[in-house]
């Protein structure tokens, strides 16, 4: 039981690390610019019309 539980607290400790680097990563890159919100803002416009 104690490798289990010790094991367990690394995976959920790599799960909420690599969570927390992706979020970074992607708030930075929206930050330069790179993250295509011109064409978010196409396709946005598109549904709204059709809708």
């Amino acid at each position: 039981m104690a490798r289990f539980d010790w094991s367990f607290k690394v995976l959920v400790g790599w799960i909420i690390g690599l969570s927390i680097a992706y979020s970074a990563l992607s708030i930075i890159r929206h930050n330069h610019f790179q993250s295509g919100g011109f064409d978010l803002g196409i396709y946005d416009q598109t549904v709204w019309q059709y809708a």
